[in-house]
């Protein structure tokens, strides 16, 4: 639901590009509605910009999957 409300869902991510682009892809075919946009960094990066992204007050849905 808050996808379509969104349009828009931003996955961050420290996979392969080939890796993403499927998961983009099967996301795509359940919300097409939605737009896919990847960052994709190490560790800290990710953590950084997270860290940045909620201080300055960005309302965003964290999942970790740590595999």
């Amino acid at each position: 639901a808050q996808a379509q409300k969104e349009r828009k869902v931003v996955v961050y991510n420290t996979t392969t590009a080939p890796d993403m682009l499927a998961i983009a892809n099967g996301f795509k075919m359940k919300y097409p509605f939605a737009e896919v946009e990847s960052y994709r960094g190490t560790g800290e990066k990710l953590i950084q910009r997270i860290s940045t992204e909620i201080k300055a007050g960005q309302k965003n849905e964290l999942k970790i999957d740590l595999k």
